[in-house]
């Protein structure tokens, strides 16, 4: 048998990409699927997921010649085929299958999508599926055109019943299928598809592992739906702060120095008289010596921790608010260069999920970390003080490792205690805001302050904060319009503001003397 023996399936399928690009990604939805045990038959998976990230105008729809050939020995599979083929090309037309690739949607997420409207299927003595399709070097495929004329003897290499038989079950449940896509989602697919938007294009792939099981909880969660409907509210206004590059130019007449990063050109020449072993090795250790070129320095970016509460006493509209405000808040920042790292509390802070150290890592980071986003629960109370220590000692090694200044978002419960003191230390090390969300009280006096109903000690050390009441959050524009407010309020200045409440708006944040007058 031979190596390409896996693909001998792709002989039953109904759809015909015109790009050899299109088939290996067809081929690498239907790896991914097998990985993550879902057992989906060959063809159905490169069908489907061709009709969902492909324009129809790249596709041919229609069953090979060698097919009639083929199946000679199966009765009535001819027949069988063509309805099948019928079958597909009715999907291609249908309107959730449009939306869908108008938003161009990753590979990724086109896995979750397959396994969303798959997985379900009923199960078999024996399924025909993409066994193999794992380990196969897809760079062994060779052209389109060649893979088309092998495909025949590749069919004839081993017993085909149960891939035929997998077609034929497709057809029993098509009504099942229907059902399924009408029940998916969109609003979420288009969630991903404008946070993965990078320069126009979306990132090739954004979910993956873990974040694929999560999006496929998000997909079926009322929660999670809540907070994609209310993030897609604050986008539009956020997508208009993104940056353009523009052209610029710096001083390359001389060196400054020695560093250790570089490019070729600027490699030390004495580099060269180790011997390979040994210059291999400072390479790997980063040790090699590069001239560093004169240049102005551009100002340091920021590096955001926004820090949501995710404890028992945030969940329903107060978790939709601090979500969304979160993502938003993200987005921006990712728009205007800088990285931004979501991360979940309750009784301890979380690890975060996405990031990266390079600009094309950061760009893609909010949408990786998007589906955590979503499906993320909190399991534990919330412990003000022991999540401020541990931010306090994330801080210290942020300080001994990079170079960017940090900013804390707090977005959490107006009962947030910690203690004034720690803080302060806290303050001391990053710039930090806050969105509290007031507990439910009685109504007050319109007239008074908005943090009337907080009972919080260190307002008066942080850079900014403000505060959300229940009125705001019961009234669905009312809680967009101060959303938006919050995240369009944080400064855009790269340094670290000396007074940045005068930068602020007033509703919502509380003016304090200076720290003279303490």
């Amino acid at each position: 048998m031979s190596e390409l023996a896996p693909l001998g399936p792709l002989l039953l399928a109904a759809v015909r990409p015109s790009a050899e690009g299109l088939l290996r990604r067809a081929l690498g939805w239907a790896r991914d699927l097998e990985r993550l045990g879902v057992d989906v038959p060959l063809p159905i998976a490169h069908d489907l997921g061709l009709l969902l990230a492909a324009p129809t105008n790249y596709l041919e729809i229609a069953a090979r010649r060698a097919l009639a050939a083929a199946v000679t020995g199966h009765p009535g599979a001819a027949k069988m085929h063509e309805g099948y083929v019928e079958a597909i090309r009715a999907l291609a037309d249908d309107d959730t299958f449009e939306r869908v690739r108008a938003l161009r949607p990753s590979d990724d997420l086109v896995v979750v999508l397959l396994t969303k409207l798959l997985s379900g299927h009923e199960s078999g003595r024996r399924r025909g599926s993409s066994e193999g399709i794992d380990v196969l070097d897809l760079g062994s495929v060779g052209s389109l055109e060649s893979l088309e004329r092998k495909l025949p003897a590749l069919f004839a290499e081993a017993p085909r019943d149960a891939d035929i038989e997998a077609i034929a079950r497709f057809l029993r449940e098509l009504t099942r299928l229907r059902v399924v896509l009408d029940t998916i989602d969109l609003d979420t697919v288009r969630l991903l598809a404008v946070v993965g938007q990078d320069g126009g294009a979306p990132s090739a792939s954004i979910v993956s592992g873990l974040a694929q099981v999560e999006l496929l909880s998000a997909l079926s969660s009322l929660q999670a739906n809540d907070v994609v409907n209310f993030s897609l509210e604050l986008l539009p206004s956020v997508l208009e702060t993104k940056r353009r590059s523009a052209p610029g130019t710096y001083a390359t007449g001389g060196y400054q120095g020695l560093t250790r990063r570089g490019s070729l050109d600027s490699l030390v020449l004495t580099e060269l008289a180790w011997d390979d072993d040994e210059l291999m090795r400072r390479l790997i250790d980063d040790e090699v010596l590069f001239h560093a070129r004169e240049r102005s320095e551009d100002e340091a970016s920021r590096l955001h921790l926004v820090l949501v509460d995710a404890s028992a006493s945030m969940r329903g509209d107060r978790t939709t608010f601090a979500r969304g405000v979160a993502i938003a808040l993200a987005k921006r920042l990712e728009l205007e260069g800088e990285e931004a790292r979501i991360r979940f509390f309750d009784r301890r802070l979380y690890e975060p999920f996405g990031g990266g150290a390079s600009a094309r890592q950061r760009r893609g980071a909010l949408a990786a970390a998007l589906p955590h986003v979503l499906a993320f629960r909190g399991e534990r109370g919330r412990s003000p003080e022991r999540v401020m220590r541990q931010l306090l000692a994330e801080l210290e090694v942020l300080r001994a490792r990079d170079r960017r200044s940090p900013v804390v978002h707090l977005v959490t419960h107006g009962a947030f205690y910690a203690p004034r003191a720690l803080v302060q230390e806290v303050h001391s090390r990053a710039s930090l805001f806050a969105v509290f969300i007031a507990p439910h009280r009685e109504a007050q006096d319109d007239e008074s302050s908005p943090d009337a109903s907080l009972d919080i000690d260190f307002l008066d050390l942080l850079d900014g904060h403000w505060t959300v009441d229940q009125a705001t959050l019961s009234k669905s524009d009312d809680r967009a319009r101060r959303a938006k407010e919050i995240v369009q309020a944080i400064p855009k200045s790269q340094e670290r503001p000396t007074s940045v409440r005068a930068s602020l708006p007033p509703t919502g944040v509380r003016p304090s003397a200076p720290r003279s007058q303490r």
